[in-house]
């Protein structure tokens, strides 16, 4: 067996990454309750929890098995984590895992006027 199957076979069964025990927690995305891990931004850290014109300004990161999605959710999107809206920043396909990189606006209509 190669560390790729290995790697598949954890996605499918939830053996390390995506157990509820170690690593991951239950958290609503979209509607839909899901076994995923929310991490904050750690390339920098400078811009985490600023606010920059009414808008705030920190990134964070959700990582979630891609089959939890019927597609690879794409930049400037909404996404609804535990009830709260953010917008998509970034999006990449890790060997079945999501990561993507999210953002709050507390004043959308400040960062984009003609919302």
């Amino acid at each position: 067996m190669t560390l790729k199957d290995q790697m598949a076979d954890d996605l499918a069964d939830g053996a390390v990454w995506f157990n509820g025990d170690d690593f991951a927690d239950f958290h609503e995305v979209n509607g839909k309750k899901v076994l995923c891990e929310l991490g904050a931004m750690r390339s920098r850290p400078e811009k985490i929890g600023r606010m920059i014109g009414g808008a705030w300004s920190g990134s964070s990161y959700l990582f979630v098995r891609a089959r939890e999605f019927s597609r690879m959710p794409r930049p400037d999107e909404p996404i609804f984590i535990d009830g709260v809206r953010y917008r998509i920043i970034n999006t990449m396909d890790d060997i079945g895992v999501y990561v993507i990189e999210y953002r709050r606006y507390d004043d959308d209509k400040i960062r984009r006027p003609d919302a």
